[in-house]
């Protein structure tokens, strides 16, 4: 990383005041990954990588509190890549489950993986409308990619039930630090886990939005819950 991207990130990058609005303007923020990149590391078999021995302590953290808080919910996982997890989220259980992607190239590899409960859709998760609500949104690994990370979790709260949960796992970097910071500033935190291994640490969050309403901005046929609140 450059001297000047160090700087951005440590002392610009969402400070959500005049001084990154005036930067931003200036210079704009560093580029993200295109479509047409995730399609080329996905069909090079960079992302083989995911299931590494590494990888596999914060995805058990993720996977344990979705077995804790909300087990046989509805799940839409953002960035789902190849399906990583979803072997083990089958395990544990859930009522219907949507994997998205902006890789067409992975998506079509996971139809194999489709079912009565069971969807994939290839879309940019910073666009992407859902067609109803969720009780559990997973991020694993994914939001440090977006152009715009706290703004589109903000905008997924309108897609959550009440009471529903995003379970989030952010790689600890100088990019991600204050992703996570205003994380934790705009949304409660009901749970956080530090995991450290030979890589590196991973922040495994669970988030609540303090203000959802009794009614959804999507409605569903059932936005009940079937396990127990969790307050903080």
């Amino acid at each position: 990383m450059n001297p000047l991207t160090w700087l951005y990130y440590r002392y610009i990058f969402l400070r959500g005041d005049v001084l990154e609005r005036v930067v931003t303007a200036l210079a704009g923020r560093p580029d993200v990954p295109t479509r047409g990149t995730w399609e080329s590391e996905y069909e090079k078999g960079l992302w083989n990588r995911l299931y590494d021995m590494s990888e596999q302590a914060h995805n058990a953290v993720v996977l344990s509190y979705i077995a804790h808080l909300r087990p046989k919910s509805s799940i839409l996982e953002i960035g789902c890549g190849e399906g990583t997890l979803l072997s083990r989220l089958r395990q544990i259980g859930y009522r219907t489950y949507t994997g998205l992607d902006i890789s067409e190239f992975v998506i079509h590899r996971c139809q194999r993986f489709s079912d009565d409960k069971t969807a994939f859709r290839a879309a940019n998760a910073e666009s992407y409308t859902p067609s109803t609500i969720y009780d559990v949104i997973i991020l694993n690994e994914c939001i440090y990619y977006f152009q715009d990370p706290v703004g589109t979790i903000e905008r997924y709260c309108r897609y959550l039930a009440k009471d529903g949960i995003f379970v989030i796992s952010i790689f600890d970097s100088i990019r991600t630090r204050p992703i996570c910071r205003r994380l934790k500033q705009t949304l409660s935190v009901v749970d956080e886990t530090l995991v450290s291994n030979s890589k590196g640490t991973w922040h495994c969050l669970v988030l609540q939005d303090p203000r959802l309403r009794e009614s959804a901005a999507v409605p569903a046929p059932d936005a009940t819950l079937s396990a127990a609140t969790v307050s903080r």
